[in-house]
């Protein structure tokens, strides 16, 4: 998860950030020619969206789309 000062932790509530994260897919993909391997993720977490987003109806940025 970005931290403080890194792209995309606006996006974090509070100290979200610290504890937050997304569930690694079983399925991954690796990459000879790069030497990586890529693993799909879940939903952000923590999914309670009250946890997640701003204390009004108005989820912008922190919503699940």
């Amino acid at each position: 998860m970005p931290g403080p000062g890194e792209p995309g932790n606006e996006t974090w509530k509070a100290d979200s950030w610290k504890l937050g994260g997304g569930t690694a897919w079983l399925v991954a993909s690796y990459d000879a020619e790069r030497d990586l391997a890529y693993f799909g993720t879940s939903n952000p977490a923590p999914w309670n969206a009250l946890v997640r987003g701003p204390d009004s109806s108005d989820f912008g940025p922190y919503a699940n789309p």
